[in-house]
């Protein structure tokens, strides 16, 4: 799959996950990452990886959605997960 069908497809189910969510971002993300019916589940009731997903998601979306030029959620985000899955999809591509 081409990177921009692939971008396209991931916005287009994020749009329907914002709209089932009434723009709720947080649960929006939930949705995303989990499945659209997570929208309507008590947040504490979601698996772990959809929290943890929300938990860093959410402020990077808002700093996105601000336009800021940096963003703190996603550095936070990067130091604690991003570094280990990068190099592990680095590894798995041969880059």
């Amino acid at each position: 799959m081409a990177v921009e069908t692939n971008a396209l497809r991931g916005m287009a189910y994020l749009s329907k996950a914002l709209a089932a969510a009434g723009g709720d971002t947080a649960r929006a993300l939930a949705g995303y990452n989990g499945g659209i019916s997570l929208v309507g589940w008590d947040s504490t009731t979601w698996p772990e990886q959809t929290r943890r997903y929300v938990r860093f998601g959410a402020p990077i979306y808002e700093d996105a959605e601000a336009g800021r030029p940096s963003s703190p959620a996603l550095d936070e985000w990067y130091e604690k997960l991003g570094v280990s899955l990068c190099r592990r999809a680095a590894g798995q591509l041969g880059l």
